[in-house]
């Protein structure tokens, strides 16, 4: 009985909490491979939920499922927007997110009407969905993030879920959570990332830090009250990361280190990442810009492009993922009308899945590198011309020569205009052209 006398917890005085006051600290690596700890005020937080819920009118019927590892920050738009609007959470048990059929159970049974998620599940997701499955679900919107969104997700969802909503999130962790929304998507053919959510400002500039014109690519700031703090303990980063605004005295921008540009009717274009950026035979190109192209692609359902060989002698890798096989050819013939020459991969390599990490997104690091396996229709050489093409191509690739079939292109064995020029030379020493 005396323990009902005491002074109980909820009467007690509690600190007050102030808006400046430390939510969280979540890290992520970004594109650096360096972690580093994002502080997050409850301010931003509380603005940014406020923001999320009136975008997506959300009210006590909405019901969402914790899909996302709560180290990441989409976790607490699953975790606290329906408690913020009189909602319900669905939690998933163990495992479970990972067994599509029975999520799909889940998601039926519990009449989730709000999702949360990237491609690659969203993906896995389809793959499972029927007419039956579809009309079993209550789901209302599908929220995308985290990766790039491509054409062929997009027709999939208007396919099979033609009455559930598509909103496209953009937002690097440091300006919580999200920072810009593209609403009811239909066509992802400009890679649009939408407009600014809420009170979020969005400048791009020039390396000379100079505002760009319509059409033109820089660099995406972010400016607002959503902004975080700073970095946990690295001064010299926040300061380069976080700088002050050009424009207002007492507020910053963060800068993104991605690339974008402004469409027409004002919507944001990512284009790809700074630090992203390579140099192919003396071109300075994007990644990210030759991964849209190959993303427009009606086959194909992700794709990832990485460099390899030495400097000077380097080459772009495609890496695709689609039910069939795409041959080069019609590779060729769908980048040509979208990239120039020195832009086309050298070669590219079908997947049947994507290495992911724990959130989901595809893990570069994990794709193997190229290997040029014997033809399935291998045809040896069967003269002396033959044998000394094929032994000329095996130097200039440095593939062994009893792997290149004579019906094999030099380009989709990893050849580019500079080796081109190499095999000529080689050639001309060898038969004194």
């Amino acid at each position: 009985p005396q323990c009902y006398q005491e002074e109980s917890l909820i009467d007690q005085k509690l600190p007050k909490l102030e808006p400046d006051m430390l939510a969280y600290v979540i890290y992520t690596s970004g594109s650096t491979g360096q972690p580093k700890g994002v502080m997050i005020e409850h301010g931003s937080l509380a603005l940014r939920l406020q923001e999320e819920v009136e975008l997506l009118d959300l009210n006590e019927e909405a019901r969402t499922c914790l899909l996302t590892n709560f180290v990441f920050d989409v976790s607490l738009l699953e975790i606290f927007l329906p408690m913020i609007c009189g909602g319900t959470l669905v939690i998933p048990s163990d495992g479970l997110v990972k067994d599509i059929p029975a999520l799909l159970h889940l998601l039926q049974q519990q009449k989730v009407s709000l999702l949360q998620g990237t491609p690659s599940l969203y993906s896995s997701l389809l793959a499972f969905v029927d007419e039956k499955v579809a009309d079993a679900l209550s789901l209302s919107t599908l929220c995308v993030g985290g990766e790039s969104l491509n054409q062929k997700l997009v027709d999939s969802i208007r396919t099979k879920l033609p009455n559930v909503q598509l909103n496209n999130h953009y937002g690097p962790t440091e300006t919580t959570i999200d920072a810009l929304v593209l609403e009811d998507v239909r066509s992802f053919d400009k890679n649009s990332i939408g407009r600014p959510l809420g009170q979020t400002e969005v400048y791009i500039f020039d390396e000379d830090f100079a505002l760009v014109p319509q059409g033109v690519v820089g660099e995406i700031c972010i400016g607002g009250p959503c902004l975080a703090r700073a970095y946990l303990n690295q001064a010299e980063l926040s300061s380069e990361r976080f700088i002050e605004h050009p424009f207002r005295s007492g507020e910053r921008l963060y800068r993104t280190g991605d690339l974008g540009c402004w469409l027409p009717d004002g919507q944001v274009a990512f284009v790809g990442r700074k630090d992203n950026q390579v140099k192919i035979r003396g071109y300075r190109m994007e990644l990210g810009e030759i991964e849209q192209a190959l993303s427009k692609h009606p086959m194909v359902d992700q794709v990832a492009v990485l460099v390899f060989g030495d400097a000077g002698d380097n080459f772009l890798a495609a890496y695709y993922l689609s039910e069939k096989i795409i041959s080069t050819d019609d590779w060729q013939g769908c980048l040509s009308a979208q990239l120039p020459t020195y832009m086309i991969p050298s070669c590219f390599i079908h997947m049947t899945a994507f290495p992911v990490n724990v959130n989901g997104k595809i893990d570069l690091k994990k794709l193997p590198p190229p290997n040029y396996e014997m033809s399935d229709q291998y045809e040896a050489p069967t003269n002396e011309m033959e044998r000394k093409m094929t032994k000329a191509w095996s130097e200039v690739l440095k593939i062994d020569a009893a792997k290149i079939s004579i019906n094999q292109s030099f380009f989709e064995l990893g050849g580019h205009s500079l080796r081109a020029v190499q095999l000529q030379a080689l050639l001309k020493d060898q038969w004194q052209m």
